[in-house]
């Protein structure tokens, strides 16, 4: 999932790269709904996806992907990206998956905070996740 550009060419490429290893992918944006789409392309805005709502793309994903014929639903994977790091935390929390890989993201400050966009801490929701979990990122975040 990407939550900021939209389908642009550097979100489309890890499907692309994951078949060419023999893996399955499947690529979801939210980004349509944004009431600006050259602004949002342009990365003037954003589109700020709650956790519920985002739980629910990707459970789509997941369907989408569990119904190839050459997939074993049960070795599937989530990567969550920058804004979207969380989510793979935010899915494993709720039901099972393989594992959840976050890159560049989940724990900025905000990450933390109670809110509308995030109705569960982070803490909370890493405490209820079953699978293994990896996190990268580039530098110390704060």
């Amino acid at each position: 999932m990407h939550e900021r550009y939209g389908l642009v060419r550097h979100t489309a490429i890890s499907p692309s790269a994951s078949r060419a290893t023999g893996s399955s992918a499947s690529h979801r944006t939210s980004s349509t709904k944004h009431p600006d789409q050259a602004a949002l392309h342009r990365g003037d805005v954003g589109y700020d996806m709650t956790d519920p709502e985002a739980a629910t793309y990707l459970e789509a994903a997941i369907a989408e992907v569990a119904a190839l014929p050459q997939v074993d639903a049960s070795r599937i994977a989530v990567k969550g990206v920058c804004q979207t790091g969380r989510l793979p935390l935010v899915l494993a929390a709720q039901r099972p998956i393989a594992a959840a890989l976050v890159w560049y993201g989940a724990a900025s400050q905000r990450e933390w905070q109670v809110s509308a966009r995030y109705p569960k801490a982070l803490d909370e929701i890493v405490a209820a996740v079953e699978c293994p979990f990896s996190a990268f990122s580039a530098r110390p975040t704060t």
